[in-house]
């Protein structure tokens, strides 16, 4: 099934349909196949969450980019209550799951559990303005590729359920707050990109007498085509090897 699950929580079936998927494409030039459906997408998505959070951090310089005064529109009263200053987010995801895979669509699309901590910098350090959980929020991303490097970029966001969980400086209505957050991921999105484009994870390529390149990925309907050139590696030989193994 590809189901994968952790040892302290056991197997739990994300309850989706496992999707037809092909064993090998002889029309493709990749001879190291692989292909993901989005059942197994919810099992890892699940089992990360269950382990460990995955996190990090927009504008963790506290450069201009982001300020109170821009935030003000979205979070009302920032501005009057720090004063013009940078400001940075720290996001976690403790949910995610409900992956979706269109061929119509080049993007990876799922439902994340995400918890904006937004930090203000101060004359006496980085203070904690206020602190929200987005539940089940709509999130569409792509996956960038450069021979055997990944990241990804957020494409669509849309927050449907919020739970403010902490403010500095007011009150924060859950009502507003959901349309004026949309709003805040629509603006900033690609402020947000530059910072993902930084974190790159590089896919393992050396497999003993292979070297894996040139990674391809192909979105079909509910599963994901990853594809590898495998280049061998003949070992190296001696001279009388060399002589005894061509005799």
């Amino acid at each position: 099934k590809g189901d994968l699950f952790d040892t302290l929580y056991g197997e739990i079936d994300p309850l989706v349909a496992i999707p037809s998927m092909p064993n090998f494409d002889i029309t493709k030039p990749e001879g190291y196949q692989n292909y993901v459906s989005t059942y197994s997408m919810d099992t890892v998505g699940s089992t990360i969450t269950e382990e460990t959070t995955i996190n990090g951090w927009v504008n963790k310089a506290y450069t201009t980019s982001i300020t109170t005064g821009e935030l003000n529109a979205f979070l009302p009263g920032i501005q009057s209550y720090y004063g013009d200053v940078p400001v940075a987010i720290n996001w976690s995801i403790t949910k995610l799951g409900s992956f979706g895979v269109t061929e119509a669509n080049p993007q990876i699309n799922a439902l994340a559990t995400i918890t904006l901590n937004f930090y203000a910098m101060t004359a006496n350090g980085p203070d904690l303005a206020t602190s929200m959980t987005l539940i089940d929020t709509f999130v569409g991303f792509t996956v960038l590729v450069n021979n055997m490097d990944v990241s990804i970029q957020l494409a669509t966001t849309n927050v449907d359920k919020i739970t403010v969980n902490s403010c500095s400086f007011g009150r924060l209505s859950t009502v507003l707050l959901k349309t004026e957050i949309n709003n805040f991921f629509r603006i900033f999105t690609p402020i947000i990109n530059k910072d993902l484009a930084a974190m790159v994870l590089t896919v393992p390529s050396n497999l003993g007498f292979f070297t894996l390149t040139n990674l391809t990925l192909g979105y079909y309907n509910n599963y994901l085509y990853v594809g590898f050139t495998p280049i061998f590696k003949v070992p190296a030989m001696a001279d009388e090897q060399q002589l005894a193994l061509f005799q």
